[in-house]
């Protein structure tokens, strides 16, 4: 219910890009043979240079004429802006080196900070969602649901996320003292930091669901991927795995280089991975080396979050019939976006080409609905009740604040149950109905619109949510999972088919007799 899907999906780049000089050949001899065409070409070529004498003449009037002061860097600046902007491509963009940074950032999952995933405020504090292993905040024995409130010697109390993560982030080795609130303490934990490379890994974790079948969750593709997933492919592998699911769902995309490497983990050399049409021509790229996981039946689960280099991946693995694909329709992100260094620390990201699967299917979703990645078998996400749909409709304007409440009332749960005991919960827990009594209290004191009725008859919706906010709050992304099993409709009907199936053409033919919807 909370969880909100971004649109367009930022992250995707081609690292090396090739040019092609234009050609401008053979004037002189057609000059020579037809003298009539010099008139033509010097009109072109008076045509050519208007555009050149237009944008200086613009930009010498703007540093003499216009009323505020301009600088010569920064009128360039602008006048590079407005050529990307006016391209009409809604994936380009001139990169600052700060811009350039956090794209890296995105992409690679690699900066230096404190190790720690954040959210938005709650009472007017930015607070830890997470803390990863192996960080200066794992080291200092930061927690989940701890609020920033102070960063050296500024309040942060009011800030954004953004402000936050920009504060906290900063050059490998120098200090950041954090001032953090906690429930039930009544002063502020005080660290001091020094910031390292953190490195958040593509594979937040991986189990097995049943003695016979492994689960890998793939979060995003960063230059780090494939090697990730080889390890934790060959875990389950040693832990009994006789058949897995890959779960792309909510999987933004990343490295288009990692995308191909991810899908030759699975195919046999030689096998079609991907073609990329631009205006150079069409270049197929094919699996370069030999399989880690060859003969395993596999389901790769999709949604509408999955986009990009997760249907890159996707796409390939269906039309080589590797794998059985269930869900729902990806997002459709099909262009190759191609980052070109520029003089400054700048950098230039545009699109330069369409994705196409093996078998010539465009991943770019039309207007006319076509496109996209379609899975094998059809299952939604979740079973809503019609008072469950009413109730996120009422709620939906107002996300923050039902965000916000519902982390508080976890996080005291959390706390309360840290006091007690270690370890008190597992998956399965029984969500406390006050929680529920409590959240509907604190909404209509924030005069959120909703009725006592209304709540009530999303009441499942409600306690589903609090389950999984005191799950990931109390032992992280594991046990938020197991939680969550029991609604995960397209995950259990994957162990299912995998259960029944010793082997891909198995898996295949039983999918083909599948009716689930």
């Amino acid at each position: 219910m909370l969880r909100s899907l971004l649109a367009v999906p930022q992250h995707l780049r081609v690292r090396f890009a090739r040019t092609t000089p234009t050609r401008r050949r053979a004037w002189a001899a057609t000059l020579l043979v037809v003298p009539l065409a010099t008139g033509a070409w010097t009109l072109q070529r008076s045509s050519e240079r208007r555009g050149p004498q237009l944008l200086e003449q613009v930009m010498t009037l703007v540093m003499l004429r216009f009323s505020d002061t301009v600088g010569v860097n920064a009128l360039y600046e602008k006048a590079a802006r407005g050529l990307v902007r006016e391209l009409n491509d809604p994936y380009a963009d001139l990169l600052t080196p700060a811009d350039l940074a956090d794209f890296e950032l995105t992409t690679n999952g690699n900066y230096s900070g404190l190790g720690v995933l954040l959210t938005p405020p709650v009472n007017g504090a930015v607070t830890i969602e997470k803390v990863y292993d192996e960080t200066p905040a794992a080291e200092a024995g930061v927690q989940p649901g701890d609020r920033v409130v102070r960063i050296n010697d500024t309040s942060t109390v009011g800030w954004s996320t953004e402000r936050v993560h920009t504060r906290l982030v900063g050059v490998d080795g120098t200090p950041v003292t954090v001032a953090f609130e906690r429930a039930g303490y009544a002063a502020p934990l005080v660290h001091r930091f020094i910031r390292r490379r953190v490195h958040v890994s593509s594979v937040p974790f991986h189990l097995m669901l049943t003695p016979g079948v492994g689960y890998l969750p793939l979060s995003r593709f960063s230059d780090a991927t494939s090697r990730e997933l080889t390890q934790a492919v060959r875990s389950l592998r040693a832990a009994g795995s006789k058949g897995l699911v890959l779960d792309l769902r909510g999987n933004p995309g990343g490295v288009v280089e990692e995308a191909l490497a991810t899908a030759n983990l699975f195919l046999p050399l030689g096998a079609p991975v991907l073609s990329v049409r631009s205006r150079e021509g069409t270049q197929m790229y094919r699996a370069e080396l030999e399989p880690v996981l060859r003969d395993v039946p596999m389901v790769v689960l999709v949604d509408g979050g999955s986009a990009s280099s997760a249907e890159i991946v996707a796409g390939a693995l269906q039309d080589n019939h590797r794998a059985l694909l269930m869900g729902s329709r990806s997002f459709g992100k099909g262009l190759v976006q191609t980052v070109y260094s520029l003089d400054g620390g700048y950098a230039l990201k545009m699109t330069t080409g369409r994705w196409y699967t093996p078998a010539g299917r465009s991943i770019h979703k039309q207007p006319d609905g076509t496109g996209a990645i379609m899975p094998d078998v059809v299952v939604a996400d979740d079973t809503v009740t019609s008072g469950e749909r009413a109730l996120r409709e009422v709620l939906a304007p107002h996300a923050t604040t039902v965000f916000a409440h519902v982390t508080s009332i976890a996080q005291a749960h959390v706390q309360k149950l840290r006091s007690q005991s270690a370890g008190a919960l597992r998956p399965g827990f029984a969500v406390d109905s006050a929680w529920g009594n409590e959240l509907f209290t604190r909404l209509r004191a924030d005069r959120v619109p909703v009725t006592r009725e209304q709540f009530d008859a999303g009441r499942t919706d409600i306690d589903r949510t609090l389950a999984l906010r005191v799950a990931t709050l109390a032992h992280g992304d594991t046990l938020a999972f197991r939680v969550g099993l029991d609604w995960d409709l397209p995950l259990k009907r994957a162990v299912t088919l995998l259960e029944q199936s010793g082997s891909t053409p198995a898996l295949l033919r039983a999918a083909s007799r599948d009716t689930v919807s």
